[in-house]
């Protein structure tokens, strides 16, 4: 048994499907029969592992969609083909482990993406285009250990940037928040950084609210690595 929940939302629908009242752990995406015309879009708790290509092309009203709380591990490259509507994203919960190029092509009015509680140790090269409109990135409780060079900098819109509570981060490389240039809130608490690099914020002019809540780097603030336009 499968049941689907509709309830009104604008003049479309919103879809939700939760995999602990079926009897089919297993289902698919494709057996779901989704209208096309969802608006939002919530499936969660099934046993879904892969998101292949072009899998949700039809779907380009989509506005809203949460995959949050499945057991998703790879995202082929393409999968978010016709979503050209979707601004909210929400992949928490899962189980990936590297962000890829390609993963997140197509995603042009996306506003928010939720990655939190994966178990992501490594974002690779260009693992962000796509989504150059993107304003808030959800990396809590995650495996991150290193962030390189330009690892953000196809986010020039990036407003908010939530990296906390990944507790095996003890190194961020010079210039890795180059390009987040309307950057305001960055949140590095409950890491393992020991060492700023005197490049690491170089960038983060419009930057307002840093969370640190590290008793190492609070020394390492007046070494100058943080400028000071009035030279204290």
């Amino acid at each position: 048994m499968i049941m689907l929940t509709m309830s009104l939302l604008g003049s479309s629908c919103a879809f939700y499907y939760n995999g602990h009242i079926s009897d089919n752990p297993d289902i698919n995406i494709t057996d779901l029969n989704i209208p096309w015309d969802e608006i939002e879009i919530d499936i969660h708790d099934t046993s879904i592992d892969i998101l292949p290509a072009y899998i949700f092309q039809n779907f380009t009203k989509c506005q809203s969609l949460s995959l949050q709380e499945n057991e998703i591990s790879a995202i082929e490259k393409h999968a978010f083909f016709g979503l050209q509507s979707l601004k909210k994203l929400d992949l928490s919960r899962n189980r990936l482990i590297n962000l890829t190029h390609g993963m997140f092509f197509h995603l042009d009015s996306l506003q928010h993406l939720d990655l939190s509680w994966n178990r992501i140790s490594i974002i690779e090269p260009n693992a962000l285009q796509g989504m150059e409109n993107l304003t808030e990135l959800v990396l809590t409780y995650n495996k991150l250990e290193n962030l390189p060079a330009e690892t953000f900098t196809d986010l020039a819109y990036l407003e908010s940037l939530l990296i906390n509570d990944n507790n095996e981060l003890s190194m961020i490389e010079d210039n890795a928040f180059l390009g987040l240039n309307q950057l305001l809130n960055l949140d590095l608490s409950s890491t393992f950084l020991t060492v700023l690099g005197p490049e690491m914020f170089l960038h983060l002019d419009e930057c307002l609210e840093l969370k640190f809540e590290n008793p190492i780097l609070t020394l390492l603030r007046f070494s100058g690595v943080f400028s000071d336009p009035a030279g204290h």
